[in-house]
Protein backbone atom coordinates (compact mmCIF):
# COMPACT_ATOMS: atom_id res chain seq x y z
CA UNK A 1 0.00 0.00 0.00
CA UNK A 2 1.48 3.17 -0.74
CA UNK A 3 -0.70 6.79 0.13
CA UNK A 4 0.04 10.22 -2.33
CA UNK A 5 -1.44 13.29 -0.67
CA UNK A 6 -2.92 16.21 -2.63
CA UNK A 7 -2.06 18.51 0.12
CA UNK A 8 -6.12 19.71 0.08
CA UNK A 9 -7.05 17.01 2.67
CA UNK A 10 -7.65 14.42 -0.27
CA UNK A 11 -5.02 11.06 0.05
CA UNK A 12 -5.17 8.56 -3.08
CA UNK A 13 -4.32 4.96 -1.63
CA UNK A 14 -2.86 2.26 -4.06
CA UNK A 15 -2.65 -1.09 -2.72
CA UNK A 16 -1.26 -4.21 -4.81
CA UNK A 17 -0.40 -7.90 -3.59
CA UNK A 18 3.18 -9.39 -4.36
CA UNK A 19 1.62 -11.03 -7.70
CA UNK A 20 -0.13 -7.34 -8.92
CA UNK A 21 -3.18 -5.61 -8.57
CA UNK A 22 -5.83 -6.20 -6.47
CA UNK A 23 -8.96 -7.37 -8.09
CA UNK A 24 -12.64 -6.02 -7.15
CA UNK A 25 -14.40 -3.19 -7.38
CA UNK A 26 -14.66 -0.18 -4.65
CA UNK A 27 -18.11 -0.18 -3.20
CA UNK A 28 -18.45 -3.65 -3.29
CA UNK A 29 -17.47 -5.17 0.22
CA UNK A 30 -17.26 -8.58 -1.41
CA UNK A 31 -14.23 -8.34 -3.62
CA UNK A 32 -10.72 -7.78 -2.29
CA UNK A 33 -10.44 -4.29 -3.17
CA UNK A 34 -14.01 -3.13 -2.25
CA UNK A 35 -13.16 -4.75 1.36
CA UNK A 36 -10.01 -2.69 1.63
CA UNK A 37 -12.17 0.31 1.14
CA UNK A 38 -14.34 -0.31 2.95
CA UNK A 39 -11.71 -1.17 6.21
CA UNK A 40 -9.53 2.05 5.08
CA UNK A 41 -13.16 4.37 5.47
CA UNK A 42 -14.03 2.73 8.36
CA UNK A 43 -10.61 2.11 10.36
CA UNK A 44 -7.85 4.88 9.46
CA UNK A 45 -9.62 8.14 7.33
CA UNK A 46 -9.71 10.76 9.92
CA UNK A 47 -12.49 13.12 9.70
CA UNK A 48 -11.71 15.47 7.24
CA UNK A 49 -9.89 13.84 4.79
CA UNK A 50 -11.39 12.25 2.34
CA UNK A 51 -10.05 9.10 0.05
CA UNK A 52 -9.61 7.37 -3.24
CA UNK A 53 -8.73 3.76 -3.34
CA UNK A 54 -7.19 2.23 -6.32
CA UNK A 55 -5.46 -0.97 -7.35
CA UNK A 56 -1.97 -0.04 -8.86
CA UNK A 57 -0.88 -0.71 -11.79
CA UNK A 58 1.38 -4.27 -11.85
CA UNK A 59 4.74 -3.15 -13.66
CA UNK A 60 6.00 -6.44 -15.38
CA UNK A 61 9.93 -6.89 -14.81
CA UNK A 62 11.36 -9.36 -17.05
CA UNK A 63 14.79 -10.64 -16.23
CA UNK A 64 17.23 -12.32 -18.59
CA UNK A 65 20.55 -13.81 -16.87
CA UNK A 66 23.19 -16.02 -17.41
CA UNK A 67 25.34 -17.73 -14.96
CA UNK A 68 28.14 -19.54 -14.63
CA UNK A 69 27.89 -21.96 -11.28
CA UNK A 70 30.23 -24.80 -10.18
CA UNK A 71 28.93 -27.92 -10.81
CA UNK A 72 29.35 -28.82 -6.84
CA UNK A 73 25.96 -27.52 -6.25
CA UNK A 74 24.81 -30.38 -6.99
CA UNK A 75 22.18 -29.41 -9.29
CA UNK A 76 21.28 -29.78 -12.78
CA UNK A 77 21.42 -26.38 -14.77
CA UNK A 78 17.49 -26.39 -15.18
CA UNK A 79 17.27 -26.91 -11.34
CA UNK A 80 19.48 -24.04 -10.72
CA UNK A 81 17.18 -21.87 -13.28
CA UNK A 82 13.88 -22.86 -11.31
CA UNK A 83 15.27 -22.38 -7.72
CA UNK A 84 16.20 -19.01 -9.08
CA UNK A 85 13.21 -18.15 -10.30
CA UNK A 86 10.96 -19.47 -7.61
CA UNK A 87 13.20 -16.85 -5.10
CA UNK A 88 13.00 -14.51 -7.99
CA UNK A 89 9.10 -14.06 -7.46
CA UNK A 90 8.84 -13.13 -3.87
CA UNK A 91 11.68 -10.63 -3.94
CA UNK A 92 10.30 -8.81 -6.70
CA UNK A 93 6.85 -9.11 -5.60
CA UNK A 94 7.53 -7.62 -2.08
CA UNK A 95 8.90 -4.47 -3.42
CA UNK A 96 6.74 -1.62 -2.75
CA UNK A 97 4.49 0.06 -4.76
CA UNK A 98 6.47 3.20 -6.27
CA UNK A 99 9.81 1.20 -6.48
CA UNK A 100 12.57 1.56 -4.47
CA UNK A 101 14.32 5.27 -3.40
CA UNK A 102 17.85 5.67 -2.98
CA UNK A 103 17.08 9.63 -2.80
CA UNK A 104 13.62 11.66 -2.77
CA UNK A 105 11.95 11.55 -6.11
CA UNK A 106 10.72 9.05 -8.40
CA UNK A 107 11.33 4.58 -7.28
CA UNK A 108 13.27 2.14 -9.53
CA UNK A 109 13.55 -1.60 -9.53
CA UNK A 110 17.87 -1.53 -9.27
CA UNK A 111 19.32 -3.89 -11.05
CA UNK A 112 21.81 -4.96 -8.93
CA UNK A 113 19.30 -5.80 -6.55
CA UNK A 114 18.01 -8.14 -9.00
CA UNK A 115 21.80 -9.32 -9.44
CA UNK A 116 22.42 -9.96 -5.61
CA UNK A 117 18.94 -11.84 -5.16
CA UNK A 118 20.04 -13.83 -8.15
CA UNK A 119 23.83 -14.26 -6.36
CA UNK A 120 22.35 -15.40 -3.08
CA UNK A 121 20.14 -17.63 -4.21
CA UNK A 122 23.13 -19.67 -6.34
CA UNK A 123 25.51 -19.22 -3.47
CA UNK A 124 28.91 -17.53 -3.16
CA UNK A 125 30.34 -20.99 -2.63
CA UNK A 126 29.09 -21.96 -5.81
CA UNK A 127 28.85 -18.82 -8.26
CA UNK A 128 31.80 -18.13 -10.51
CA UNK A 129 30.35 -15.51 -12.29
CA UNK A 130 26.97 -13.95 -13.48
CA UNK A 131 25.83 -11.37 -15.90
CA UNK A 132 22.26 -9.55 -16.06
CA UNK A 133 21.17 -8.35 -19.15
CA UNK A 134 17.26 -7.55 -18.88
CA UNK A 135 17.07 -5.21 -17.50
CA UNK A 136 19.89 -3.82 -18.25
CA UNK A 137 19.64 -0.74 -15.70
CA UNK A 138 17.28 -0.20 -13.52
CA UNK A 139 13.80 0.47 -13.82
CA UNK A 140 12.11 3.32 -13.14
CA UNK A 141 8.80 3.10 -11.63
CA UNK A 142 5.70 5.24 -11.48
CA UNK A 143 4.32 6.11 -8.09
CA UNK A 144 1.18 3.76 -8.87
CA UNK A 145 3.32 1.23 -9.66
CA UNK A 146 3.63 -2.42 -8.17
CA UNK A 147 6.64 -4.14 -9.61
CA UNK A 148 5.96 -8.10 -10.13
CA UNK A 149 7.79 -10.86 -11.84
CA UNK A 150 7.81 -11.18 -15.69
CA UNK A 151 9.42 -13.69 -18.07
CA UNK A 152 12.63 -14.87 -16.29
CA UNK A 153 14.96 -16.38 -19.13
CA UNK A 154 18.26 -17.95 -17.43
CA UNK A 155 21.28 -19.41 -19.23
CA UNK A 156 22.97 -21.37 -16.76
CA UNK A 157 26.08 -23.20 -17.44
CA UNK A 158 27.59 -25.95 -14.72
CA UNK A 159 31.97 -25.54 -14.62
CA UNK A 160 33.76 -28.40 -13.08
CA UNK A 161 35.56 -26.89 -10.24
Amino acid sequence: MTTIADGTGHVAVYVATGSGGVTGVVGDPSTPLGAVDVAIRELVLPVGVSTTIASATPLVIAVTYEVWVRSTIGLTASEVAAQVETALAPFVGQLPIGGLRKFTGAGSVYAELLEAAIGETIGAEHLVDLQLSVPAADVPVAPTEAPVLGVVTATVHLVAS
